[in-house]
């Protein structure tokens, strides 16, 4: 109030006041300041609008860049997954198949995998050697290299029994060519026979050492109609025991020899040849009888 306006009685300051509140101007600027409020008012709308539109905006941006991140992701989870496949379970799956056939394993995938690949392939290729080592000594006779009697009795079931020959070689008086040689001697004697009998002999048949001087022979695919040409073959060996080399001594083979298809066998077929040995030593040695039956 103005200090006009406290000079004025209270009848006057009231008359003043309506005055004022119904004044025109009053009015307009009460009018006024309606329109500046509205117009504040539309203005923070307008405001809020922008920045809700804005942080809606960046908000779908942020959702767009969170899904590519996320997709990005699971793309390279399943490139791993992939990768992993790849180069380590599938090879993995390989080789454990490949050692359970106990095959060679071609070195692929990670370089972990490769070098279990080579190391594996180093160790099957010593243990094939040794296994290999091992059956050739278990089947084969050290001295001469021919099949020793184990493997005889093994290969025997392989054969066609109803068309074979037996034979069971024996060295003549082996026994004195040790006590007047030696034993060295005996031994080359043995090698020069072994020698003799394979050269003598198809690659089919089958010739073993059965220990001492004794030697057996089968015949595969043959009859008794073959009786001259195994007969052949022995006088053969003991023309070649008979001029030998390289300062052995003389000596001969005695051998007996029954076929499969024999008349009137008495035994097994190893048993009638032992027979028909015992006959050609009876004969004086040196030459091959047949089992007659």
């Amino acid at each position: 109030m103005t200090p006009e306006d406290l000079q004025m009685s209270p009848d006057q300051q009231r008359q003043k006041a309506r005055t004022l509140v119904f004044d025109n101007n009053y009015m307009q600027y009460k009018e006024r300041i309606r329109e500046n409020v509205s117009l504040c008012t539309q203005a923070l709308i307008h405001a809020s609008s922008d920045e809700l539109e804005k942080a809606s905006s960046w908000l779908s941006l942020l959702m767009r860049l969170r899904m590519m991140a996320t997709v990005l992701f699971l793309v390279t989870v399943l490139a791993y997954v992939i990768m992993i496949a790849l180069q380590v379970r599938k090879p993995l799956a390989k080789m454990v198949s490949l050692i359970r056939e106990q095959k060679d394993i071609e070195p692929s995938g990670v370089k972990e995998l490769q070098f279990v690949a080579r190391t594996y392939n180093s160790m099957i290729k010593a243990t094939r050697s040794t296994q290999d080592a091992l059956s050739y000594e278990a089947t084969h006779d050290p001295l001469t290299g021919l099949f020793n009697r184990g493997a005889y009795n093994m290969l025997i079931e392989s054969v066609d029994t109803e068309h074979m020959a037996l034979l069971i070689v024996d060295v003549d008086h082996f026994k004195q060519v040790n006590d007047t040689y030696g034993h060295d001697m005996g031994d080359r004697v043995l090698i020069r026979v072994a020698e003799i009998l394979k050269h003598s002999f198809r690659s089919v048949d089958i010739i073993c050492r059965f220990g001492g001087d004794e030697f057996v022979v089968v015949m595969t695919r043959v009859n008794s109609s073959m009786k001259q040409l195994v007969s052949n073959k022995i006088d053969r060996a003991n023309e070649i025991l008979s001029h030998p080399e390289d300062d052995l001594p003389v000596i001969s083979l005695s051998v007996g020899v029954a076929f499969s298809d024999r008349e009137n066998p008495q035994g097994d077929i190893f048993k009638d040849a032992d027979l028909a040995l015992y006959r050609v030593k009876e004969e004086g040695r040196s030459g091959c009888s047949f089992y007659e039956g």
